[in-house]
């Protein structure tokens, strides 16, 4: 019997870009449903690989167990719908992660229009995405009467800020500057909004928590990572 056998998860911004590598959403998906989980709601908004990915791991683990629902995190009606088709579909919700997410990089020592059009698009997902991810979800746990979990992803630097991100082990600079200034402040408020949820929603027996990742070779962070994308731009001369 596994961890969350027969329980119904649903993970937003869970398809992963790239094919062939993982991202945290798509990885925890196949753990959910490795570890017992009755049914697992794929929820993002890249249709094509997300009904892909729902098929094969119904192959897999057999028909019913995954379903994919196209959502844009920043609008409340679809995030809504979202939890409408889950308990349509398998009846309740026992577990939710809010992972959709971008990271964006902006100087804000030079152009502020560029400083302010890139801040109303990263706080439409990384902070409104999470906070109607957090707002549906809860409603059909308590709906219902379930006293489920919901994990809110931030980022260490959620916790933290850093001016470059460098590899520990071989001292190669990744990122020489880290800009992300409202991905940090975003991720800052995600944890905040998990330590205030965690209090309000502790009556209905609902955890809340957050886990803050640090750096991990996902396709978003392989984006950005200063070797490897010097390394697809050399292949792509010689294709």
């Amino acid at each position: 019997m596994g961890k969350l056998n027969d329980k119904v998860v649903v993970v937003t911004g869970s398809v992963s870009a790239i094919p062939g590598y993982d991202s945290i959403g798509s990885a925890t998906v196949r753990e959910a449903l490795a570890e017992g989980a009755a049914g697992v709601v794929i929820s993002d908004i890249n249709d094509e690989l997300g009904e892909a990915f729902a098929k094969s791991l119904n192959e897999q683990y057999g028909t019913g167990r995954a379903l994919y629902v196209h959502t844009d995190v920043r609008e409340p009606k679809d995030v809504e719908k979202l939890f409408d088709i889950t308990e349509k579909t398998y009846g309740r919700v026992d577990a939710v992660m809010a992972n959709a997410g971008v990271a964006t990089a902006e100087d804000f020592d030079k152009d502020p229009e560029a400083v302010l059009k890139s801040r109303k698009f990263i706080q439409s997902i990384n902070e409104d995405g999470v906070f109607h991810t957090a707002l549906y979800g809860s409603r059909l746990m308590i709906k219902h009467g379930t006293k489920g979990s919901i994990v809110l992803v931030s980022s260490i630097h959620g916790v933290v800020g850093r001016p470059k991100v460098v590899n520990p082990d071989t001292g190669d600079v990744l990122i020489d500057r880290f800009n992300a200034i409202q991905y940090t402040m975003g991720k800052h408020g995600v944890v905040g909004l998990s330590k205030a949820l965690a209090l309000q929603l502790a009556e209905y027996g609902i955890r809340v928590n957050t886990v803050n990742p640090g750096y991990i070779m996902t396709p978003c962070f392989r984006l950005r990572s200063m070797p490897i994308r010097a390394s697809w731009q050399k292949r792509r001369r010689w294709q």
